[in-house]
């Protein structure tokens, strides 16, 4: 992510970009939906206990502040080669989704960690976790007087229409398309939904990824690269400048947007780096809610034309 020679690691060898990309591409086909080689069936079970205890706060019931929306959090980070990747979900969700819904949260993050605390995102916790927050929302769409919000945010390193599913900093797994990622978010069904992609080249995958239903933000447009992800870095750039401290709830998401954008192109102009030129495109069902401040997300939500249908 944090450069455009990105390096895949293949078996613990240095390898070309492309040819990285083609042995993960080659990988990923082959594993389809199953698991990626290389777990022992004792890390299997570890992770599949992980995923249970994860998905405990689903099958409770959720309280809502008054002046909160009800929604679900889902932060995935694809790649543990670099702790921003694991710090821009945790950032999104205590910064973002905490500070303006109400509702359980569930992460999912390839950073190995002693202890591990939680799931590794792989090709049966990711589909899993899905049709569970899918089912969440459907029955708080039928029990709760509120349409409920989804965010989504996605971290990792990325080339066009692909994003690096890797543990740790050598182990590749695969490279997922947004063809892949438009499928995981089907089974969240039709709900409001916000997605952030915190990767090189992301905005390429909103073409795969675009709905009625959906705003995406991305940190970058389809041919540049986004900055931050070094071995010590706690988050990103970009979501540094997007949720730099506690959430101004004044501000609309179309604001806030804007707001991180020109930090990061603040710094950008002080590094004399290329400008990454971050996205955000939303859904025809959504424009109002994108431009209203996010303390009137309640009153947005109930008055959602995707409600009525």
């Amino acid at each position: 992510m944090s450069n455009d020679r990105l390096r895949l690691d293949w078996r613990g060898a240095r390898v070309p970009h492309h040819l990285g990309l083609v042995l993960g591409l080659m990988l990923a086909l082959l594993s389809g939906c199953a698991l990626p080689p290389g777990y022992s069936p004792e890390h299997r079970q570890i992770n599949a206990d992980l995923l249970d205890r994860a998905l405990q706060p689903l099958r409770s019931s959720a309280a809502v502040a008054a002046d909160q929306p009800l929604g679900v959090y889902m932060g995935i980070a694809l790649d543990g080669s670099s702790p921003a990747f694991d710090g821009d979900i945790r950032r999104a969700r205590d910064r973002l989704f905490l500070q303006a819904a109400s509702g359980p949260s569930l992460l999912l993050s390839n950073l190995q960690a002693e202890p591990l605390s939680d799931p590794h995102a792989d090709f049966a916790t990711m589909p899993t976790a899905a049709r569970a927050v899918g089912e969440w929302l459907r029955s708080q769409s039928a029990q709760a007087q509120r349409t409920p919000l989804a965010t989504v945010v996605i971290a990792s390193h990325g080339a066009e229409d692909m994003l690096v599913v890797r543990t740790g900093k050598t182990q590749l797994l695969a490279l997922i398309k947004g063809d892949y990622i438009s499928a995981f978010l089907k089974d969240l069904g039709p709900v409001p939904t916000i997605v952030i992609i915190s990767a090189c080249h992301s905005g390429s995958l909103i073409p795969s990824l675009r709905a009625p239903n959906r705003i995406i933000i991305t940190a970058a447009a389809a041919d540049r690269v986004s900055f931050g992800c070094d071995a010590n870095s706690a988050a990103t750039i970009f979501m540094q400048s997007l949720l730099d401290k506690e959430l101004n709830r004044s501000l609309s998401l179309d604001e806030l947007f804007m707001q991180g954008r020109n930090r990061v192109i603040g710094y950008e102009m002080r590094t004399k780096t290329a400008h990454s030129l971050p996205q955000m495109d939303v859904g025809s069902d959504m424009q109002a809610f994108a431009s209203v401040p996010i303390s009137q997300w309640p009153k947005a939500l109930s008055e959602w034309p995707g409600a009525h249908r």
